[in-house]
This record gives structure tokens, C-alpha cells and sequence, in this order.
């Protein structure tokens, strides 16, 4: 934003420059010339910068764009920015670029795109029918009845989409008289865009009027429903009420949160690199490098400790690691498997780039380190932004009370390199048209969980379950039944089709896990035992 403006103005408070003041010319408040050996510290310096300057510069990448003989479409608003940004600043980590390819304030997925339900890019667990949020709803109930029903009772949604879930959970609630006047809904989402969707979707006013994305900007807004609930928006869970305890569902959440990747390297762990792409063979304007030093996430997340590195790859699942040459070859050239990024080339010491190379060589390079047995090439994905919303939750839910529920893709163990691209259901590289293509990576449930147990330990983490295996338990089966006797055979079938895709082992039900969170007096929740 500031590179199109011709001037930038700063107003600096005088006792915050005081080491610095020598170097500066400045001017008080009322425009007078400031003396350097003022003593007052109440006083303040305003700089003007010419920047104007800025603004006809053309990037490298401008310059070698327009050649003829590429195969590569013009890039997108969001891709030029991105391609100044590198330019100038040099490259981005991977949590950078997806931070901004999707939550770009004006050019960003979220706010460019129709993200959810059958006119989107994905389909969430509440868009495929209304027995999953009613589940949800009744967890909810019955986890805060073992909490000896505490008052007044926080309802939280981290990621409220499109308000589908928490309409199903309401409508539940209405089931029981009087408990709206309990329930306080809080819905933490950062788009101005979905909470007016969100709005439209719960009936959610103030003082009779329909709320306008201008009256969403806000940080906070609160509105009440046409059945009586309380509705508030935050942006971030920083905010969320401390009077009482926090009962709260994320469905589908901490997967949208960006990870960063490391590969393991003749220089030890190399942190994964978004770069620009000069080579005009190559279909997209951006590629993926490894980073030559080590990055402040290298060294925060990886550590200089060689043991602990060696234990973050043993955490790893055989079936993620890698092992001989075989595997190596058909991940990169297989287009069958939609997680692995075709353009890198696990060997090459900078940059990740398609490649011929002998079987002999391939070999050779990943071999396991003498001093680490951990093969060159081997990549894992670390969610640091992840832990920090776990942390802030549990802190919390520990000191308040109340419980969590957390329902993604996923497993209870590291993971190597899944982050992937979708754009009109269909799988996308990640590097492709950034703003249009729904990026995430699947969800280390094992670092959420020692997380909570790291900085909550009067909390209870229950085992890590299957989302069919909970539902099951829930009671799905039987309202899926009881709905189907309301129901003409097209609505049936539609209703079956869906709850076979959510318990299913081919589909949802094993994919998707539930970690579930309360407090310590809570022997066993909902869904760990047949209700």
C-alpha cells in the first residue's frame, strides 16, 4: 500500500529517536523547526519520505517477462504484487505466501472467491446436511451439563464458514427451552465478507437491521438473532470473553492455517523457499527454492539441537519417510498422487526444480547422513501458527473452564509434505494464480495435543478418534434414520449418499479425526462411547 503513494509521513514520539536524533531533520507538532538538542521528550519528529520514485520502477521480473517463446499467461493482480514483493525483499517462506495468497485483504482467496459449498472449491462436513451440526450441538450440550451447566455459557466457532454449522447448532439448542438466554454465541472470523454471509445465515440483526459488510469491518460486532441468541463477532480469539467458560468447535480450521516446510539437506535442515520463476518453459511465475542459510523458522523451529532434529523425523510415520530410490522416482513424476509438488527436485542443494537424473545419482545423494541416518530429500511440515491459537485456546479453557472440539483432516503424527492446492474441485499446484486456488495442509493432531498438555496440564486430551468413529457414537445412524421417515425417496437417498460420505472409511470418516479437549473432572465426553 505504501509503495503507491508518492509521500510516506511519519509521526515518531522524540524520547524513541532520542539515540538517533543526530541523524535526523525533523520538525515539531506546530511545524516549527525542531532544535536537535531539544530536551523535551514529549516533543515529536515528523519525516517525510519522497517515495514517488518507487513508483516507475520496474521489477527484474518485468524486464524478463516479456520475451517472446513463453509459455507462461500473464500473471494475476495478486501474482504481480507477489513478484514486486519477492523482487524487492527476496524470497518468501511458504507460511508467507500462503498467509497472503489467501487472506490478501482485497485480492486474497477469501475474499475473491465462492470458498465453500457446492458452487466452491470444497465442501465442508455442515454443507452436506444437517445431521452433522446437530451432533455437534448435542456434544456441546451434554459436555457442558457434565460441566454442571456453569453460566454464562460461551458457544465459540473458530472458522464459521458460512455459518452452516452454528445454524444447525442453534436450531438444536432451541430444542431446549430457555437455554438462549444462557448461550452466548462468540463466531472468531477475520472477512468482513463471510461474517456478513455468516449473518445472513443465522438471521443475525442489530436493533432490527440487516447488518452490511461496512457494519462487518468492525473488530467486534455484536447482533441478536431472530430466535433470541446473542451473536458476536471477533477477530481474532484474543478477544473472546474471560467471565465464563469457553465451549468451542473448529471444524475445518487449523488446516487453513499456513505451515512452513524443511527439507533435509547436505547443509542439514534447508527451509522450503517461494522464489520468482525467470525460466519461460515453466507454466507458472513463481517457484519453490531451498534456502541457502539458515532462516529465523529454520532455527526457531528446527533448532541447531541434532537430536531433537533426529527425533522430529523418527516422529515421522514410515510411510512418510523417505527411504530408496523408488519412492523418490514415482513421487516426482507420478500424477497420481496430489500432494506432492511436481516441481521440486529433492536433490538439488538450491533450487527445486524438475529434473532428469540417472538412477545411480539419485542413489547416491539419498543415502542417510552418517551422523543422522535421516535421508537428503527428506521433507516435514511444522504448523508453528498452529500451536500458538492451541496455546492461546487451552490457556483459556484452563483458567476459565469449558471444553474443545476440533474436527480436520489429518493425523496423530508429523507430516512430511502435504500442503496442496484445490481450484474447482479439482487438485492445483499451489504456486498456480495465488488468490484463486484454495491452498491448506493436513493437521499434526500429535502437536495440538502437546500443546494443551504443554500449557494447560489440568486440562484432559482424550485419544485422537476417527470422525466416522465419532459420528457412529454420536447417534448418526439413528437420526439419519428418523429423518429418512420424512423424507421422499430422492431426499433419502441424497441423505444416505451423504452420511455414507461422512463416516465412510473411502471418504471422510477416516481422513477427517476428532481431538477432543475438557476439563479435568470430565471422565469420558460424548463421542469416545455410544450414546
Amino acid at each position: 500500500k505504501m509503495l503507491r503513494q508518492s509521500w510516506c509521513r511519519l509521526v515518531l514520539p522524540l524520547r524513541k529517536m532520542r539515540p538517533c536524533v543526530h541523524l535526523l531533520r525533523g520538525y515539531s507538532k506546530d511545524g516549527k523547526k525542531m532544535d536537535e538538542t531539544s530536551s523535551n521528550d514529549e516533543e515529536e519528529i515528523i519525516i517525510s519520505i519522497d517515495r514517488s520514485g518507487l513508483l516507475g520502477m520496474k521489477s527484474r521480473y518485468e524486464d524478463k517477462f516479456n520475451v517472446e517463446g513463453t509459455s507462461k499467461s500473464p500473471p494475476n493482480a495478486l501474482e504481480n504484487e507477489l513478484l514486486a514483493k519477492i523482487s524487492t525483499t527476496g524470497p518468501l517462506s511458504l507460511a508467507d505466501y500462503v498467509y497472503i495468497a489467501m487472506g490478501h485483504p482485497s485480492l486474497g482467496y477469501y475474499q475473491t472467491k465462492e470458498v465453500i459449498g457446492y458452487k466452491g472449491d470444497f465442501i465442508t462436513a455442515p454443507e452436506l446436511n444437517q445431521i452433522f451440526g446437530e451432533l455437534i450441538g448435542i456434544w456441546m450440550i451434554i459436555t457442558w451439563s457434565q460441566s454442571q451447566k456453569p453460566t454464562p455459557f460461551h458457544l465459540v466457532e473458530l472458522g464459521p464458514g458460512k455459518g452452516k454449522l452454528m445454524m444447525d447448532i442453534l436450531r438444536t439448542f432451541s430444542q431446549f427451552q430457555g437455554v438462549e438466554k444462557e448461550i452466548h454465541v462468540h463466531l472468531v472470523e477475520n472477512s468482513a465478507k463471510m461474517r456478513k454471509r455468516q449473518a445472513e445465515a443465522l438471521g443475525v440483526k442489530v436493533q432490527g437491521n440487516i447488518l452490511s459488510e461496512e457494519d462487518m469491518s468492525e473488530e467486534i460486532v455484536k447482533g441478536c438473532t431472530d430466535t433470541g441468541f446473542n451473536v458476536e463477532w471477533h477477530w481474532d480469539i484474543n478477544t473472546l470473553p474471560r467471565d465464563g467458560p469457553l465451549f468451542c468447535v473448529a471444524n475445518e480450521f487449523f488446516d487453513a492455517i499456513p505451515v512452513h516446510q524443511f527439507q533435509h539437506t547436505e547443509r542439514g535442515w534447508s527451509e522450503v523457499l517461494v522464489d520468482v520463476e525467470y525460466e519461460h518453459t515453466s507454466p507458472y511465475h513463481l517457484k519453490l527454492v531451498l534456502a541457502p542459510n539458515p532462516t529465523p523458522a529454520s532455527l526457531a523451529y528446527i533448532g541447531s539441537d541434532e537430536a531433537k532434529r533426529k527425533t522430529m523425523y523418527e516422529r515421522l510415520p514410515v510411510s512418510h519417510r523417505l527411504k530408496d530410490t523408488s519412492d523418490l522416482i514415482e513421487d516426482q513424476h507420478s500424477s497420481s498422487n496430489p500432494h506432492v509438488d511436481k516441481s521440486i527436485d529433492f536433490g538439488t542443494p538450491i533450487i527445486l526444480d524438475d529434473y532428469e537424473e540417472t538412477r545411480e545419482s539419485i542413489l547416491d545423494r539419498t543415502k542417510p547422513r552418517p551422523d543422522t541416518g535421516i535421508p537428503i530429500g527428506q521433507r516435514i511440515e511444522v504448523g508453528p501458527l498452529r500451536n500458538v491459537v492451541m496455546e492461546t485456546l487451552s490457556n483459556k479453557i484452563g483458567v476459565q473452564g469449558g471444553a474443545a472440539l476440533i474436527i480436520d483432516y489429518g493425523e496423530d503424527y508429523p507430516q512430511a509434505f502435504t500442503l496442496q492446492g484445490l481450484r474447482g474441485s479439482e487438485y492445483a499446484h499451489i504456486l498456480e494464480k495465488p488468490g484463486e486456488v484454495d491452498i491448506s495442509a493436513h493437521v499434526d493432531f500429535s502437536s495440538l495435543r502437546d500443546t494443551v498438555q504443554r500449557v494447560a496440564p489440568n486440562l484432559k486430551v482424550f485419544p485422537v478418534v476417527n470422525q466416522g468413529f465419532f459420528l457412529k457414537n454420536m447417534g448418526i445412524q439413528e437420526r439419519m434414520e428418523s429423518l429418512c421417515k420424512l423424507a421422499d425417496c430422492q431426499e433419502q437417498e441424497k441423505l444416505r449418499n451423504s452420511v455414507e460420505r461422512l463416516v465412510s472409511n473411502e471418504h471422510m470418516g477416516e481422513l477427517f479425526k476428532v481431538l477432543m479437549v475438557t476439563q479435568g473432572d470430565i471422565e469420558a465426553p460424548a463421542g469416545l462411547y455410544s450414546l
